[in-house]
């Protein structure tokens, strides 16, 4: 069987990327310029989840290096591997370690919630970066160094990360994922604990206005989360496993199929908020009708028959609103003011 799946990796692998390549790009791609065009989007929140999708998306632009090497039929050398890799290992620890940065984000809103509003932006991003941009670098020296005290340079099957460094280095690669991953899961089960205990609490005290809108951004993020540990920690539980094995075909084929995991960790974030956060789903209906006009036209969406749907939220404030209704009763005050009375 696992003869027979390596037989098929140079055919399969490159059709799965090919497809999450499309979803992944346009998602990612999508999720950036909104966070660019919208100010109500800039926040810590938003600008480190902008962050982990432009990471991502380098990591898919990384990928179709992989597909290119399959497609051709060409075996390459570990070495040469490794340089066209860099930029891709590179960014897929700076992304894999933002999660857990969004983690620790949405902590720390919730336990000193002063101090992380009264942070400035910038500063707030780039100490919170810190740890990836760190681990990214400690990966890459770390790959480096083993990749010249190799004795050996030989041929692999696919280029990708795991395949393209030292054994040594792609086992405590994966390995520190795996601590990395579970930490998330860990902070995230203490945030919703901490959530749930604090609305138990206030919810007598009229303070659940106050923290409908931490609450929603904790949904997007449990759904995230959940996404998450399903691809990118089945990515990396699966390397760990294999790494026990002496490294044959067989399973250099595993580790080059584990890339769908991965590839579908690279491409959910904007599928995540667009069907479980409201303020990112307005901006991004709003984005489709500049590709879709017909479809998505003044604020209304259509489906494959054309009949409605329904229609996009209102971009107005409440005060807007209160504004227009007021304008509009009085201008039917002013028009059955001066329609004559029938006797």
């Amino acid at each position: 069987m696992l003869t027979l799946m390596a037989d098929l990796a140079p055919t399969i692998i490159p059709i799965v990327i090919l497809y999450f390549e499309v979803l992944g790009i346009f998602g990612n791609v999508n999720l950036i310029l909104a966070t660019i065009r919208k100010k109500h989007l800039q926040t810590k929140h938003g600008v480190l989840l902008a962050l982990t999708s432009f990471y991502q998306l380098m990591c898919l632009l990384g990928e179709l290096v992989n597909v290119s090497f399959a497609l051709s039929g060409v075996e390459i050398k570990r070495n040469m591997c490794f340089i066209l890799m860099s930029p891709y290992l590179v960014f897929s620890c700076l992304q894999s370690t933002m999660f857990l940065v969004l983690a620790l984000d949405v902590l720390i809103a919730i336990l000193f919630p002063l101090k992380h509003m009264v942070t400035r932006l910038g500063v707030y991003v780039s100490i919170a970066s810190i740890p990836a941009v760190v681990y990214a670098v400690l990966i890459l020296s770390l790959a480096i160094a083993g990749m010249i005290s190799m004795e050996t340079n030989p041929r692999i099957l696919l280029c990708n990360p795991p395949l393209s460094v030292h054994p040594k280095v792609a086992s405590f690669w994966i390995n520190w994922n795996g601590f990395s991953n579970l930490g998330v899961l860990v902070i995230y089960v203490a945030v919703y604990a901490v959530v749930s205990s604090r609305d138990k609490r206030e919810r007598k005290m009229g303070r659940i206005v106050m923290h409908s809108a931490e609450r929603k951004v904790l949904i997007s993020l449990l759904w995230l989360i959940t996404v998450f540990a399903s691809t990118w920690c089945t990515c990396n539980i699966i390397l760990a496993i294999a790494a026990w094995f002496e490294q044959t075909q067989d399973v250099a084929a595993v580790q080059s199929y584990v890339v769908v995991f991965a590839l579908m960790a690279y491409s959910v974030n904007y599928y995540v908020y667009f069907t479980k956060n409201h303020a990112y789903r307005r901006v991004f209906l709003e984005q489709l009708a500049w590709i879709f006009p017909k479809r998505f036209f003044n604020g209304i969406y259509w489906n494959e028959t054309g009949s409605r749907v329904g229609a996009l939220p209102s971009l107005r404030t409440p005060a807007a609103n209160v504004a227009s209704r007021i304008e509009r009763r009085n201008v039917g005050n002013g028009l059955n003011s001066s329609t004559p009375r029938r006797l």
